[in-house]
């Protein structure tokens, strides 16, 4: 989703919905609008516009976008079957040009820097775009109006090691995202061992303090910590089917911090397997917090497993009453 004014103010959840092209205007007022740019040899214009979906067709004209632009501080590209889009900063402020009808010029956008991390195109295989549109609607079930979008999603943490690569349709179905190298992101399954150790590794990344530590098999894993400004708490997760996500909220954070490394993922599934009798499944509702309330010296692991709570230690010994 492009940075509008208006989309700035758009909950997390908004950010997974399909994305909306600048208008193809040229740009008024500016120095340089309405201007043109001839690319390489292999992206001329032509009577026939190009298709992006071939191989090596995307990577090239990402280049030659990006060269046009004048600037190396790319915060965001685009790229659908007939046009390609980046944008890039220029003294803090965003510009974008694009690749419409055979011409690359300077468009008009309503894009809106609010802190997204900028990163190289080429630490992305577009080498065949066409492929990771094929693999999206596989999985999405439609590869209508396609859109693949390389674009900071998060915010609170921006990380370039942490961006990913969407695909998206129109209308909007399932957006499906790719890790850098053309990998889907991996889904896990947290009715699984491997499902909640590996969620909940990603959902920790390289944090060494946080207050609260949860896992469902709904809702797939999150740490909570105090944000920067004293006066939000931030909220970072790694659902079942997306990369991780941030959200801040307001509030002032009462519980103790502890270290979320200390929460075992297989301490988790080991208390999982003892209270269910052999009978958890794929479909058994469970969750858990670690956090230290109350006072206490240690977080403890609160359980609700098929509705029956629970409260264990970090270790796994159940905490009578």
């Amino acid at each position: 989703m492009l940075w509008t004014r208006q989309a700035a103010a758009v909950a997390v959840t908004a950010l997974l919905a399909g994305c909306v092209p600048a208008n193809s205007a040229p740009l008024a007022g500016s120095p340089s609008a309405g201007s043109t740019f001839t690319p390489t040899p292999s992206a001329s214009p032509t009577s026939d516009v190009l298709d992006f979906t071939q191989p090596g067709v995307a990577k090239t004209m990402i280049r030659d976008l990006v060269r046009a632009s004048s600037s190396t501080q790319v915060i965001m590209v685009s790229v659908r079957q007939h046009e390609a889009t980046v944008s890039v900063l220029r003294d803090g402020k965003p510009y974008t040009w694009a690749y419409r009808e055979g011409l690359i010029r300077q468009i008009d956008t309503d894009l809106v820097y609010v802190g997204q991390v900028t990163f190289s195109p080429d630490a992305f295989d577009l080498s065949d775009v066409g492929k990771l549109f094929k693999t999206a609607s596989y999985l999405a079930g439609s590869s209508a109006n396609q859109e693949l979008q390389i674009i900071d999603l998060r915010r609170v943490e921006h990380a370039a090691s942490e961006l990913k690569m969407s695909v998206s349709t129109n209308p909007e179905t399932r957006t499906v995202f790719f890790d850098p190298d053309g990998t889907p992101v991996r889904e896990f399954n947290f009715n699984t061992a491997y499902g909640i150790t590996e969620g909940l590794a990603e959902a920790l990344g390289s944090h060494t303090s946080a207050t609260t530590v949860s896992v469902s098999s709904a809702a797939g894993a999150y740490i909570e910590y105090p944000g920067e400004d004293g006066s939000t708490i931030v909220r970072r997760e790694r659902r079942p089917r997306f990369p991780v996500l941030d959200a801040s909220r307001s509030g002032n954070e009462r519980l103790p911090p502890f270290d979320p490394r200390t929460v075992s993922g297989s301490v988790i599934w080991s208390v999982l397997q003892r209270q269910t009798g052999g009978t958890f499944g794929a479909d058994t509702v469970w969750s858990v917090v670690a956090d230290a309330r109350d006072s206490l010296t240690a977080p403890r692991l609160y359980f609700t497993i098929k509705g029956t709570r629970l409260v264990t230690d970090l270790t796994g010994n159940e905490i009578k009453p």
